[in-house]
C-alpha cells in the first residue's frame, strides 16, 4: 500500500492516451550506483540485509540502462547520449565494494532521474523509511518552498526560534540548494519540483542522507537576522511520520459559508470506488443550491487517472472539447506483453497502436486522426456558473492535464502557480524489477502534447499568477484561495451593477 500511496502523491500513476494506467512491479529487474554526495550518520538506516556484491549491482545497473534505452519514447529529451553514458560509467565505476540495498538505491536512482522527465524513476524506498520511522525519530519540521527557498510551515519541536515563515538555509551543514540537488538525484523533472520535495521532505531527506539523532538548523528571520539551533529527531505516531497527505484526504467538497462559493478539493485522481459517487453528489449539491461560483483546488494533486480528470470535465461542459494535441508511443515486446495480460494496461486505443506496430517503432498515434476532441458523457448536474481552478508546482501528470483541459477549452480561470509538469511531456510506464536488488522502476513509453501552450519546459500558465509570501505562510493564510474569493466578489459585484 505504501508504494501505491507514494506514487499517487508524486504523480507517477502513469496515464495512457485517454485512461491512466498505474504501474505495478513488472517483467524484469536491475540498477546501479554512484558516490553519494552526503554521508549518512552511523545510525541504522534500514533492516539487516545481506550486502549486494559488486557484480550484482553492476548487472542491475546495466539492466536499468538497457531498459531505459529500449523502452523510453524519448530518453534524450532533456539530456543527451554523451551525458547519459558518462553518468552510467561513473556509476558503474563507483560500484567497487559491496553495498546494502538502500545505499545502492541512492546511487541507482541517479541514472533514471538524469532523464528529468518526472515519470521515469527508480521507486522511492518508502517501505524502508516507514520501517525505520516506526521505531526511530525523523526530521520534525513541516516545510514549504517559496521561490526556491525553504521555509518552516509547521514543526513538532519545542524550539521557539523555528516559527512558521522562518527560512531554513541549511540542515546539518547542507545548504538548501545542495539538498534540492540531492532530491533531484532521486526524483527529477526538467525544473525542480519544489512542492513535491516539500511534501516528501522527511522521506527524501532520510533516503538521501540516512538517519540522524538531531538536526542542526541554520535559519534566517524576516528581519534578516540569522542563527543556528539544533532540534532532536521526532518519533511520530504510527502513520503520521509521512510528509504527504493521508489517503483519507484525497478529495473534499464544501460550500464556503462566508461566500456561498463551492470549493471542490481533489488531491488525487487515483481511481477509487467512491470517486464517481462523490463527484456526482458534489455537483448535485451545487445545482440544488443554485451556487453561481465554484473553485476546484488541485494544488496538491500529483496525478492519477486521466479518466477521472475527464469525468470531472463532463460536469463542467456539455460541448465537445480538445483533449490532446499529439500522442506518441514507443512499441516494445515488453509493452506488448503488458497489453496481452490486460491487467494494468487496458486502454483500448493504446492497445491497438501497440499491437498493430512492430517493436522498436515510435508511433505517431494521431497521425491519421489529428488532435483528439471528445464529447463529454451526459450528466444531470452540469455546472453552468463561474469556474476557478487553483494550480501549483505540485499539480502534475493527470492533474496537469486537467488544468490544460480547463485552460485550453476556456472552461474556467486558472489561479496560482504553473503546474510542475510541462504541457508536452512523457508519460505512461513499463514497470520492471531489477534481478538482484529487486528494486522496482518504471520507464515512460509515451509522449503527450496538450492542445494549447505547447512547451517541453513550461506548464499551463495561470491567468492570475499567485505565489504565497513567507508572511502569509507564517500567518497560515491561503494566498491563492483568498485572491480567488476576491475575484469572485468582484465578478458578482460587476454582474449586479449591470
Amino acid at each position: 500500500m505504501t508504494r501505491r500511496l507514494i506514487r499517487k502523491h508524486l504523480g507517477v500513476f502513469m496515464l495512457a492516451c485517454m485512461i491512466c494506467v498505474s504501474a505495478q512491479a513488472g517483467p524484469d529487474s536491475s540498477v546501479a550506483d554512484a558516490p553519494s554526495t552526503a554521508q549518512p550518520t552511523s545510525m541504522p538506516a534500514s533492516g539487516h540485509q545481506a550486502p549486494l556484491s559488486v557484480k550484482q549491482m553492476r548487472d542491475d545497473l546495466a539492466f536499468l540502462r538497457a531498459k531505459i534505452l529500449s523502452q523510453h519514447s524519448n530518453p534524450y529529451l532533456y539530456t543527451n547520449a554523451k551525458t547519459f553514458d558518462q553518468l552510467y560509467r561513473e556509476l558503474d565505476r563507483g560500484l567497487d565494494r559491496p553495498l546494502d540495498r538502500l545505499e545502492f538505491y541512492r546511487r541507482a536512482a541517479r541514472l533514471a532521474a538524469s532523464l528529468k522527465d518526472g515519470h521515469t524513476l527508480v521507486d522511492l524506498q518508502i517501505d524502508d523509511f516507514e520501517a525505520f520511522a516506526k521505531i526511530h525519530g525523523v526530521f520534525p519540521l513541516q516545510v514549504s518552498f517559496i521561490g526556491g527557498k525553504l521555509y518552516v510551515s509547521a514543526h513538532q519541536s519545542a524550539e521557539a526560534k523555528l516559527k512558521p515563515g522562518t527560512e531554513i538555509t541549511a540542515i546539518n551543514g547542507k545548504s538548501t540548494a545542495a539538498i534540492v540537488e540531492d532530491c533531484q538525484a532521486l526524483i527529477n523533472d526538467v525544473h525542480p519540483i519544489y512542492d513535491v520535495y516539500a511534501r516528501l521532505f522527511r522521506e527524501l531527506y532520510w533516503l538521501s542522507y540516512g538517519a540522524s539523532p538531531g538536526f542542526a538548523i541554520a535559519y534566517r528571520n524576516k528581519d534578516g537576522s540569522s542563527g543556528t539551533t539544533t532540534v532532536p529527531a521526532h518519533l511520530f505516531p504510527p502513520g503520521a511520520f509521512h510528509s504527504y497527505e493521508p489517503e483519507g484526504l484525497a478529495y473534499k467538497f464544501e460550500i464556503l459559508p462566508s461566500s456561498q462559493v463551492g470549493l471542490l478539493t481533489i488531491n488525487s485522481f487515483s481511481p477509487s470506488d467512491q470517486f464517481d459517487a462523490f463527484i456526482d453528489a458534489s455537483f448535485a449539491t451545487l445545482q440544488r443550491g443554485k451556487t453561481d461560483a465554484l473553485i476546484i483546488d488541485i494544488r496538491k494533486n500529483g496525478g492519477g487517472s486521466g479518466r477521472l480528470a475527464q469525468q470531472v470535465v463532463s460536469y463542467l461542459t456539455e460541448q465537445p472539447y480538445q483533449l490532446i494535441g499529439a500522442f506518441y508511443v514507443k512499441v516494445t515486446d515488453d509493452l506488448k506483453t503488458l497489453y496481452r495480460q490486460a491487467t494494468t494496461h487496458t486502454d483500448e486505443d493504446t492497445r491497438q497502436i501497440v499491437m498493430s506496430h512492430p517493436s522498436g517503432e515510435l508511433v505517431d498515434g494521431l497521425k491519421d486522426s489529428g488532435p483528439v476532441v471528445i464529447t463529454p458523457v451526459h450528466r444531470e448536474h452540469v455546472f453552468h456558473g463561474k469556474l476557478y481552478l487553483l494550480t501549483a508546482n505540485n499539480t502534475f501528470s493527470a492533474a496537469a492535464m486537467f488544468a490544460a483541459y480547463i485552460k485550453c477549452n476556456q472552461l474556467g480561470t486558472v489561479v496560482g502557480e504553473a503546474p510542475g509538469q510541462a504541457t508536452n511531456f512523457v508519460a505512461d510506464a513499463v514497470p520492471f524489477t531489477m534481478p538482484n536488488s529487486k528494486l522496482s522502476f518504471e520507464v515512460s513509453f509515451s509522449e503527450i502534447h496538450m492542445p494549447c501552450e505547447q512547451s517541453y519546459y513550461q506548464g499551463i500558465r495561470p491567468d492570475y499568477p499567485v505565489t504565497p509570501s513567507p508572511d502569509q505562510l507564517a500567518a497560515g493564510k491561503d494566498a491563492a484561495l483568498d485572491y480567488t474569493l476576491k475575484l469572485i466578489e468582484q465578478w458578482r459585484h460587476s454582474n449586479t451593477a449591470r
